[in-house]
């Protein structure tokens, strides 16, 4: 796992969801897309758990102004105002997907459970869960 941090995106494959993101003009159906396949999953590996972390962070960072630690401006644009009313109706999924992540059946959950560092992560990802309430 390429991770430098705790935060959302201290991560690699956070980080290439995120530019995929930004290059897709559908965005937000790829975020629904995510959010549907955590919570369909019987299994989430760490790229699908990372891509759920992501677009629940751009949902409460456009709904509640919530700011995260970003190194481009390119996350601006996918937080606009415009979205809000859309990512309003992810809300409950959004919470439900967190959970999967955190869930035993997560690999991303797993990894971080053998670190020294897996309080502070979770309550990061708590606390994402929590604004999205």
């Amino acid at each position: 796992m390429g991770t430098w941090g705790f935060n959302v995106f201290d991560d690699d494959s956070a980080m290439d969801f995120f530019y995929e993101l930004v290059e897709n003009e559908d965005f937000i159906s790829q975020i629904e897309d995510a959010l549907n396949n955590a919570t369909e999953s019987e299994y989430l590996e760490v790229d699908e758990a990372n891509a759920v972390l992501v677009s629940c962070s751009i949902i409460d960072a456009c709904l509640n102004d919530t700011s995260y630690v970003f190194p481009s401006d390119d996350y601006k644009k996918l937080i606009s105002a415009e979205y809000r009313t859309k990512f309003k109706s992810f809300k409950s999924l959004a919470v439900e997907a967190i959970s999967n992540v955190l869930s035993e059946n997560s690999e991303i959950n797993e990894l971080w459970d053998e670190t020294d560092s897996y309080e502070n992560w979770k309550n990061n990802i708590l606390k994402i869960k929590e604004n999205l309430m």
